[in-house]
């Protein structure tokens, strides 16, 4: 079974949520074997869920710094 790319997207986006039946993710995951692209962008969206805690985590420590610096700042 090919996909389009959005269909691409979307077909891996389900998985990621669970939205999958137990016999869809059974699919999914054999497609992967042997659909290189599926697996290569399947691969591509856990990298960038990666990349978006770490940019929340950078995010987060960058305020809590700057907050720090307003306290010193202010006493």
């Amino acid at each position: 079974m090919n996909f389009e790319k959005s269909e691409l997207y979307d077909r891996i986006e389900d998985f990621l949520d669970g939205k999958l039946s137990e016999e869809e993710k059974i699919q999914f995951l054999e497609q992967m074997k042997t659909d290189k692209e599926l697996e290569r962008q399947y691969r591509q969206r856990l990298e960038l869920a990666g990349n978006w805690v770490k940019a929340k985590k950078y995010e987060s420590a960058h305020n809590q710094v700057a907050e720090l610096i307003r306290e010193e700042k202010s006493q």
